[in-house]
């Protein structure tokens, strides 16, 4: 969620995006990082993100304060 200074809080939603990354390390063969590790993308491999607006709400006054 974001307040702006106009008066609007705009909602967000972050959807999981499952096996699906930035970027992957790419190692030399016979390296001792081996991708078959357990959790190996959790530990080295970027996340890849979406972020959907999902609703705009105009509150047609200043936002003084939020709390969440």
């Amino acid at each position: 969620m974001i307040c702006t200074a106009n008066g609007y809080i705009l909602f967000f939603e972050i959807p999981s995006a499952r096996d699906k990354y930035l970027y992957e390390p790419m190692y030399p063969k016979g390296s001792p990082h081996i991708k078959g590790t357990p959790h190996y993308k959790e530990e080295q491999c970027a996340p890849s993100l979406n972020v959907e607006m999902k609703k705009v709400l105009d509150l047609q006054a200043s936002i003084t304060r939020y709390v969440h």
